[in-house]
């Protein structure tokens, strides 16, 4: 297998690659935060997944702070209905076998020498190998001793853990990282089982040491390095671009968990983007089908220029995604993590396009990349309807009906080309029916009438004893008219609840009234909103006080 070499920039790349920036908000984000579970509820309430695929529906949060400058890690974890993520003494979430299962995984490459997948992450997890070898033995696959000499050099598949610098001075330990970290290698070595993993943890979540971690990487032999951050574009991205410009080794990349949108690096073009899905699996474990996760980031860069193997019409610059694999939340991987997150420790069930980004590398590490050739084109050349599957329902946000939000038969923005479906669209063997074919521009489908409901605020806090009012509005799109029948449940003994207008083709006001018996406490209402045969809901924190 052919061994990358440290490329050597040019004096003022490095000098500019120093420099720290202020990131901006990006103005097409319309989920963020718990909107995106708010929205990952309906969804689930109106395609019945719970009794389909026996899946309970939790909300969920990020794992990493939101970053001012420099990146934010892209995983999510499940909570309680409080907000508080959940340890389980047992594995909760996908593990190996449904996620070989369903992307026709064998979890072994065929190289004579194991393939090197390096973990690019931020801060320090201080017990990342013994917490793979519990999940590991856990799920009965093999586990990796520490390499005893140079990774790249090891005739076994083995873990090896080095900081920026290449040294074993490892960096502060951060919780919210060290739970994204085990995500990372977790899943990279569940997909690609005897491959070596080298995590190569950068001193703070700066892209100065995040690429100082990347470069470390491939000067030590990986030839698939994944990557679990990004923030919002901003200029300048483009002096980072030339740390991934390395024919022959593939770069993965989250695309985000913020709903439509771009995020760097994400958007350079010589990495792979890969975005978010909800997968769904059969009881044996097997492919059953995908759906864009609502979350998931995707657009067209505002400062990248377009690879020449993309050729949608849609965008003049890079589109995010190239590829996709699961990333809800509700959708998950089990992860053991025994650096306490939320005072908890144990096994997690975390998604995000953090998992998505792992899994497809490890899939590259399966299948080898070619010498010479730029990793991220090969979904493009080889990819068929064979072997990606093709994700087309769903959306992550609005942006006038464009494949660049909604998934559509072909490439879309959301899913890019699709979910591995094998290693053919990854590695070097051939493909005799492109997915992607000289563009024609997409028709976006017609508008359904619909509507969603929203509260405000959403959360509201009674003394006992008083009365409270909520803001319930009613939003219409694809050309709904109708009005709409109100109704909560979950409303705690001793509060009387009742709509101003019931039904209402705009908003209502939500009262309650209390005594001064009324039990204390947090409660979830839930509000449902129907018109004929359309329901949606929403969700709102009622505490009594």
């Amino acid at each position: 297998m052919r061994r990358a070499l440290l490329i050597l920039f040019a004096p003022l790349s490095l000098l500019a690659a120093m420099l720290v920036f202020t990131l901006p908000a990006s103005a097409a984000e319309p989920f963020s935060g718990d909107t995106i579970a708010a929205h990952d509820q309906t969804e689930y309430s109106q395609g019945n997944f719970a009794s389909r695929f026996h899946i309970t529906y939790r909300p969920h949060v990020r794992v990493c702070a939101n970053a001012s400058t420099g990146a934010s890690c892209d995983a999510r974890v499940t909570t309680d209905s409080a907000g508080t993520p959940q340890a389980a003494t047992g594995p909760t979430g996908y593990g190996p076998t449904q996620l070989l299962k369903a992307y026709n995984l064998s979890g072994q490459s065929a190289a004579a020498t194991p393939p090197v997948i390096a973990i690019v992450d931020a801060y320090g997890d201080p017990n990342i190998q013994s917490d793979l070898n519990l999940y590991s033995t856990k799920f009965g696959i093999s586990t990796l001793p520490s390499c005893s000499g140079t990774v790249a050099g090891s005739a076994a598949a083995c873990f090896q853990k080095i900081n920026e610098q290449g040294g074993t001075t490892y960096p502060a330990t951060n919780a919210g990282w060290a739970l994204e970290t085990a995500l990372d290698v977790e899943v990279a070595h569940a997909t690609c089982q005897n491959c070596s993993i080298l995590l190569v943890e950068a001193s703070s979540n700066n892209y100065y040491d995040l690429m100082s971690a990347v470069d470390q990487a491939v000067k030590l032999g990986a030839t698939v390095v994944s990557n679990s951050y990004g923030s919002s574009e901003f200029a300048g991205e483009n002096v980072y671009d030339t740390h991934f410009n390395r024919p022959g080794v593939a770069f993965t990349f989250s695309a985000g968990d913020a709903g439509y949108g771009v995020e760097y690096p994400a958007a350079s073009p010589y990495v792979t983007a890969v975005g978010g899905t909800s997968l769904f699996v059969n009881s044996d474990g097997s492919y059953n089908q995908e759906l864009v996760w609502s979350g998931t980031g995707s657009g067209c860069s505002a400062y990248e220029s377009k690879p020449a193997w993309q050729i949608d019409p849609g965008c003049t610059g890079r589109t995010v995604a190239d590829v996709s694999a699961d990333a809800d939340p509700n959708t998950g991987a089990a992860v053991y993590d025994s650096v306490s997150y939320g005072g908890q420790t144990g096994w997690f069930q975390v998604g995000g396009t953090s998992l998505a980004s792992p899994l497809v590398a490890a899939v590259y590490a399966q299948g080898g990349i070619p010498g010479g050739v730029q990793a991220n084109s090969l979904p493009y050349t080889l990819g068929s309807a064979s072997n990606l599957h093709d994700v087309a329902s769903g959306s992550n946000g609005v942006c006038g009906g464009s494949y660049l939000c909604t998934a559509l038969l072909g490439y879309d923005g959301p899913t890019g080309l699709g979910s591995p479906n094998g290693i053919g669209a990854f590695s070097s063997t051939t493909s005799s029916s492109p997915i992607q074919t000289p563009p024609t521009p997409p028709t976006p489908p017609a508008p359904t009438p619909s509507f969603t409901l929203s509260a405000s605020p959403t959360s509201l806090t009674i003394v006992r004893g008083n009365d409270g009012s909520d803001t319930i509005t009613v939003k219409p799109s694809g050309g709904f008219t109708g009005s709409v029948k109100l109704s909560v449940n979950g409303v705690p003994s001793g509060v009387s609840a009742s709509f101003s207008k019931n039904p209402t083709s705009s908003s209502s006001s939500l009262r309650f009234s209390t005594s001064r018996r009324t039990v204390t406490g947090t409660y979830t209402l839930t509000i449902q909103g129907t018109s004929g045969s359309l329901a949606t809901t929403t969700t709102l924190a009622l505490t009594i006080r």
